[in-house]
């Protein structure tokens, strides 16, 4: 459909004659010249009709073109309104891109903070659980080392005395509650391992055994002690 204001156009006498031809490959207009192409056209049949001369077929003309013009201005609006659905849908795409890339960073640092502190759990939970037991191969090498310097412990060694440590404290754990029991206590004490250890190991441990308890072991007698006790003995049969 040819457009009524390029296709129109007003002679000095007030007529319509066709306008002059287009080359083969015109260059579109905008929706916004054609609308200023119409308003034109419009103004010029507007001031004919004031001069009283326009005739019934610019008459038709001038409707043809308001009505074109009103088409124009809803084209128009149609085409703002998608331009800023098109734009508000735009932004919130770019909203939801950059949350997105907020969550996945926040997790990201959540899964390497819990990550270290499973980390630091476990190694906190490993360094308890060595530091609670009363021997451990750290342990027996520091008690190696104050003995010998450059002695090395094998391995299978080192299993072998803590598997002894173990086996020697759950005995006495569980003597010393035996004795516990058959004073009709719930509660281990001390007096009850002390017990245990100096009647089947002889162990007397330093600051918790008192000295009455004690006994008293007669020192042993030197080679110059024994030669003048029998000396003394000799002397007294004369």
């Amino acid at each position: 459909m040819n457009d009524p204001a390029a296709a129109l156009t007003a002679n000095g006498a007030g007529g319509v004659v066709p306008a002059a031809p287009t080359p083969s490959q015109p260059q579109r207009k905008t929706l916004q010249e054609t609308i200023h192409d119409i308003e034109t056209q419009i103004n010029r049949f507007e001031q004919i009709a004031k001069a009283n001369q326009l005739d019934a077929r610019q008459e038709q003309d001038l409707k043809k073109l308001r009505d074109l013009l009103s088409k124009a201005h809803a084209e128009q609006d149609r085409v703002r309104s998608d331009k800023l659905r098109q734009q508000e849908v735009q932004q919130q795409l770019a909203k939801s891109q950059q949350q997105q890339q907020q969550q996945q960073q926040q997790q990201s640092g959540t899964a390497a903070a819990g990550r270290s502190s499973r980390t630091t759990a476990m190694g906190d939970s490993r360094y308890s659980a060595e530091s609670a037991q009363v021997l451990n191969k750290k342990k027996i090498q520091d008690l190696v080392k104050e003995i010998d310097p450059n002695t090395q412990l094998d391995e299978d060694v080192e299993e072998m005395l803590l598997q002894i440590a173990d086996d020697f404290i759950e005995n006495i754990v569980t003597s010393g509650c035996q004795l516990a029991k058959h004073r009709k206590s719930n509660t281990l004490e001390v007096k009850d391992v002390l017990l245990h250890l100096e009647r089947n190991w002889n162990m007397w441990i330093p600051g918790y055994t008192s000295e009455e308890n004690r006994p008293q072991k007669r020192p042993a007698a030197t080679e110059a002690h024994r030669q003048r006790m029998a000396l003394i003995r000799k002397t007294l049969k004369k």
